[in-house]
């Protein structure tokens, strides 16, 4: 239990302030803490404003208490809060929006039949608010006070001086809901690199309200539009879900945006390829598919340790024992994003996606066909992969139509069962290539930035060799990665993106104009990594091995591989072009 106010005494508002800034510092550093082994650990906490009784009692171990009815409000408000929430009462509420210099997020707390508050024991039902972060002041300059709740406004007033009031931040939830920027393929994810991941959030928050808005405006007798909760929890569960992401070079909440954001713009290009496989009365629709592909590439590394599964698997840790040693890191983002979906504190979010249980099958089916597909060192996963892909489209030579009916039949029948859902009626050929297809897709965002502009490419590629080098540092991968660096950059445009982007194409007759890009891209890349591949690997080094500023071991590299001609050109690394 931790006080505002004592033994120092302040304003309530500054007290309420500092005790309400201790809970998110605490909440933030949980988050990101994890044990040994890797497992997390979850608090929650609850605030209440009041007066209280305080001095040292005890002669053999004496101890500074608190007493008073405020203490036990604020215990009822924690025992009645969530996992990884915190909850505040209506009178904290109050003096946090008239705080000086800081602007708090607070939203309502409310269930899913629109009840307010929460049931508190020895107090009845109370209007409680849930207490998300906080933004800074626009300007420095002294504003009228938030309007605040009449009942304490008073009190409140009385509190706190005029000449300490701000200007709050607009609401974000209640503007329109605006449309993606359109930008080309190549310029894809420029604008990430320097964002800070409050920016990143905003970056997927559109995109994640402008789907679920056409999802809602698809069905019938639909308003289309979004609701203030609706749109508040889905902002949330975004936070949320930032901060379970770990801070590791590659595999973090900045890779997830340049993946989010190629999945929607793949979405985009291959429209016309997915409505050719649209599945008749089936529970999902195409604008439930884009949701989820979206949503699927935002979560598909949440946890990440920042090893690969084989490290996992070696080390004995507990998630290799829970997933028995299969797609470890996969199984846990999809354990992790589901719960949180299916089980937190997002009772509007949920309604607004699910009409049935069975579109929630249909939903965390689409999320495990996607993510799982994303375990690429897999043998056994990739073969699934490919065999899935095969019987699809019917690419096995030497297969007559009879056998690859059946397996079409197999496939749809396993994949239907283990999500709950009836397949019986459904067309297997069409269930199979809407998986198989959104695979691919999935698979394509994972590796987008060798697909784009080689300076994209060039500082991707060398997150992930900074990731793999810590871990060597580390003891936990034996081979040191500079060794095989470029060789192995090769064999993976050989053998896995060269042929990716290919069978899109092939398989994408309607959208070939703009796929055609990636091919074109990945082409590029390939061949100026094979001419330059060992001297950008020796400049990796010398990077990570002095502790260089990336954006100088970028450019660096980038005059390695670009001609005398080219460096007139805007070279300089692709961040700082213009979007």
């Amino acid at each position: 239990m931790v006080v505002g106010g004592a033994p120092d005494r302040c304003t309530r508002a500054e007290a309420a302030k500092k005790v309400a800034l201790f809970a998110l510092d605490a909440l933030h550093c949980v988050k990101n803490f994890r044990t040994p082994n890797g497992s997390r650990i979850n608090i929650r906490a609850g605030i209440a404003s009041g007066a209280v009784v305080a001095g040292v009692v005890g002669n053999v171990m004496p101890r500074y208490c608190l007493f008073g009815d405020t203490v036990n409000y604020a215990s009822r408000m924690e025992s009645s809060s969530k996992r990884n929430k915190i909850q505040v009462c209506e009178l904290t509420k109050s003096l946090l929006m008239a705080a000086a210099g800081q602007s708090f997020e607070l939203r309502e707390r409310r269930d899913i039949k629109d009840q307010t508050g929460a049931y508190l024991k020895g107090k009845g039902w109370r209007e409680t608010w849930w207490l998300s972060g906080t933004s800074s002041p626009t300007c420095g300059c002294a504003h009228k006070p938030s309007k605040v709740c009449d009942k304490h406004d008073a009190e409140i007033q009385a509190a706190v001086p005029l000449e300490l009031d701000l200007e709050r931040p607009g609401d974000t939830t209640s503007g329109p809901i605006k449309a993606p920027n359109k930008q080309h393929w190549s310029l894809l994810g420029q604008d990430l690199f320097d964002a800070a991941h409050h920016g990143l959030v905003e970056v997927v928050i559109n995109l994640l309200e402008y789907r679920l808005l056409d999802l809602e405006s698809s069905r019938e007798g639909a308003n289309g539009i979004l609701t203030k909760g609706v749109r508040e929890e889905l902002r949330a569960l975004v936070f949320e879900i930032l901060s379970m992401y770990n801070d590791v070079n590659f595999h973090n909440f900045k890779h997830s945006c340049h993946v989010t954001v190629s999945m929607n713009k793949l979405l985009e290009i291959t429209s016309s390829t997915r409505s050719e496989m649209s599945i008749p009365g089936w529970y999902w629709s195409d604008e439930m598919v884009c949701f989820a592909m979206v949503f699927a590439a935002l979560i598909h590394d949440v946890g990440h340790l920042g090893m690969p599964n084989k490290i996992l698997v070696d080390l004995g840790h507990d998630l290799a024992h829970k997933y028995e040693n299969k797609s470890v890191a996969e199984s846990n983002s999809i354990d992790i994003a589901t719960d949180l979906l299916l089980n937190g504190d997002y009772p509007h979010l949920r309604a607004s996606l699910f009409k049935s249980q069975d579109e929630t099958n249909a939903f965390i089916m689409l999320i495990r066909v996607a993510v799982s597909s994303t375990d690429i060192a897999c043998k056994d996963n990739m073969g699934e992969c490919k065999e899935l892909l095969e019987c699809a489209f019917g690419l096995k030579e030497g297969v007559d139509q009879a056998e690859i009916k059946d397996l079409q039949e197999y496939h749809a029948f396993n994949l239907s069962m283990l999500n709950n859902l009836d397949a019986t009626q459904l067309d297997a050929t069409l269930l199979c290539q809407n998986c198989a297809f959104l695979q691919l897709l999935v698979q394509a965002a994972d590796v987008a930035h060798t697909m784009q502009p080689f300076e994209m490419f060039i500082r991707w590629n060398y997150r992930l060799y900074k990731e793999q080098q810590a871990l060597h540092a580390s003891y936990l991968l034996p081979t040191n990665p500079s060794d095989n660096w470029a060789r192995n950059d090769i064999g993976f445009f050989d053998f896995y993106v060269e042929p990716l982007a290919a069978r899109l194409c092939h398989l994408s007759p309607s959208d070939l104009d703009e796929l055609s890009m990636l091919s074109k891209y990945t082409k590029q890349n390939r061949d100026r990594w094979s001419k330059y591949g060992e001297q950008i690997t020796e400049l990796m080094v010398r990077g990570v091995e002095s502790s260089e500023d990336e954006d100088k071991t970028i450019e660096s590299i980038l005059r390695v591989c670009y001609s005398s001609s080219e460096r007139q050109k805007p070279w300089v690394p692709v961040r700082n072009r213009a979007a």
